[in-house]
């Protein structure tokens, strides 16, 4: 998978931000949108790296083991501790797919504006009542624009009742809200970002520019 990274200064640092793109975004996108620069001149500035992510690792269900073996496993071996994984629209599903199958290398998920499937099945769970009720009506293996739900209702640890630590960030005029909407229901209100804006880049700037400086980021980074 081609990557980008972008160092925050001659000293490395052991935290690390993995930014996944939207579809059709070229690997530049985040660079070009001011998020890494916003990142590097924060009150933390930490190292990033971009990946090259486009939608055939999608397609072939490789997402999550090439941001393994490519960013996650080797970064690891660099000296990497923490890693934070952000992903915009496309790259939000690509945040909780990476997310399902690596947890335990994962400190948080920020999701800018995330594409959650398809609307049927978005339909479904909302005529079910619930994720419990929908997940207890599933037949056979789920598909794709399944599996993104079930991996929202397993960010719940249902032993502890502790939700992972997910960020979910979307403009008031975003044409995934309806999908977003029923995520926020799995989500603590603390950690809800919204602003004025639809699915573009200049939202999804200030929302993140607005997430680095509030007490949800910095909780992320001290936690152990």
């Amino acid at each position: 998978m081609p990557l980008e990274f972008y160092p925050v200064g001659s000293v490395r640092t052991d935290e690390l931000v993995v930014f996944l793109p939207g579809r059709g975004d070229e690997i530049d996108a985040f660079q070009r949108a001011g998020f890494i620069e916003t990142l590097q001149q924060s009150e933390r500035p930490l190292d990033a790296v971009v990946a090259g992510a486009h939608l055939g690792y999608y397609y072939r269900g490789v997402l999550a083991d090439r941001v393994h073996l490519d960013i996650l496993a080797p970064y690891q071996e660099k000296g990497y501790r923490i890693f934070i994984i952000v992903g915009t629209s496309l790259g939000g599903y690509g945040a909780l797919w990476v997310n399902h199958e690596y947890s335990d290398l994962i400190r948080g998920v920020v999701l800018l504006a995330p594409y959650l499937g398809k609307n049927s099945v978005i339909k479904k769970i909302e005529a079910a009542g619930s994720l419990d009720a929908w997940r207890s009506q599933l037949n056979g293996e789920p598909g794709p624009d399944e599996k993104v739900w079930l991996w929202v209702d397993d960010l719940k640890n249902r032993e502890s009742e502790k939700t992972q630590a997910v960020i979910l960030a979307v403009g008031n005029r975003d044409k995934f809200s309806e999908a977003t909407e029923l995520l926020s229901k799995s989500i603590p209100e603390s950690r809800l970002f919204l602003q004025d804006g639809s699915h573009n880049w200049n939202t999804w700037h200030a929302l993140w520019v607005e997430i680095l400086n509030g007490p949800e980021w910095k909780a992320l980074l001290h936690s152990e």
